[in-house]
């Protein structure tokens, strides 16, 4: 059975996107969709200009993940189950990205941010996220 615990807010930092951070993952991918990497096509089909993949999103998750589950000691004993995030908007080239978590026991509710460096940011993904524990899910 999972642990009892209070709610817990927690918030992460990532970023900036990079032009190169996007070809690195398209090349680990095999996905070479060029709004990934190519301005003058992302403009051509109406992007305000290169995006970051949403896979770059979901791996930074998972990574905040595993190093909350390393940190408690639960490294081994449970993982992350389901990731269901849902986006909203385009993650530009230069945006620095927040991933707020709010948590209760083994789930959380997620909401990314992106944002220029001194602009204010806008919700670009909005979704949830369960660990999975050994013997079983998340209660």
């Amino acid at each position: 059975m999972p642990p009892t615990m209070e709610p817990e807010s927690v918030s992460c930092a990532h970023g900036p996107v990079t032009s190169e951070l996007c070809v690195r993952l398209a090349t680990l991918l095999n996905d070479f969709n060029p709004a990934h990497y190519d301005h003058g096509f992302a403009t051509g089909v109406g992007l305000p200009g290169v995006i970051g993949p949403g896979t770059l999103l979901q791996g930074w998750v998972a990574a905040d993940v595993a190093e909350r589950l390393a940190r408690r000691g639960d490294r081994g004993r449970a993982r992350l189950g389901t990731v269901d995030l849902r986006f909203t908007s385009p993650v530009l080239v230069d945006e620095h990205i927040r991933i707020d978590y709010a948590w209760e026991g083994d789930r959380a509710a997620v909401t990314i941010t992106a944002a220029r460096a001194g602009a204010d940011g806008r919700t670009v993904a909005t979704g949830s996220l369960r660990v999975d524990r050994e013997g079983g899910h998340a209660g």
